[in-house]
């Protein structure tokens, strides 16, 4: 062990870049580490609340139809059909992701508005009240059951 710690030092010593180098890399390293995440170190770290808009393209409705007609052609019985219709139901996936927006992990970070069509929601980011929106598509639900 001391004979490989003889042979790096006398190869650095003879180099004199490479050695400048090695102590140079972590000073500057932990400056720039200390200039990008001071902040967040400090406890100063804040991150300013921004709105963002959700547009809502699903027929739920269809969706459900969808699903239950999939599984009668599957031939499953009918109550369990009915069954795992109501649970579907239940657990909404759209409302499920607004719920998590809206809940307590995203309040401090987030604000979060509806709209009824992509047209009205680029109109308000255009206004620059939005930051930006999220579009759950057409057979969203349906695919999240799948």
């Amino acid at each position: 062990m001391l004979n490989l710690i003889k042979k790096d030092f006398l190869t650095l010593s003879k180099n004199k870049s490479e050695l400048i180098e090695l102590l140079f890399m972590p000073i500057l390293l932990i400056a720039i580490l200390g200039f990008t995440l001071g902040d967040l170190l400090m406890g100063d770290f804040n991150i300013s609340t921004f709105d963002v808009g959700i547009v809502n393209k699903q027929n739920f409705e269809a969706d459900l139809d969808r699903l239950e007609q999939d599984l009668l052609a599957e031939e499953m019985p009918e109550e369990a059909v009915d069954e795992l219709v109501a649970d579907a139901e239940d657990i909404e996936p759209v409302h499920m992701l607004v719920d998590l927006l809206e809940g307590e992990d995203f309040e401090d970070l987030m604000r979060i508005h509806t709209f009824d069509s992509t047209q009205s929601a680029q109109e308000r980011m255009e206004e620059d009240e939005l930051t930006g929106y999220i579009t759950i598509p057409e057979e969203f639900s349906y695919d999240i059951w799948q």
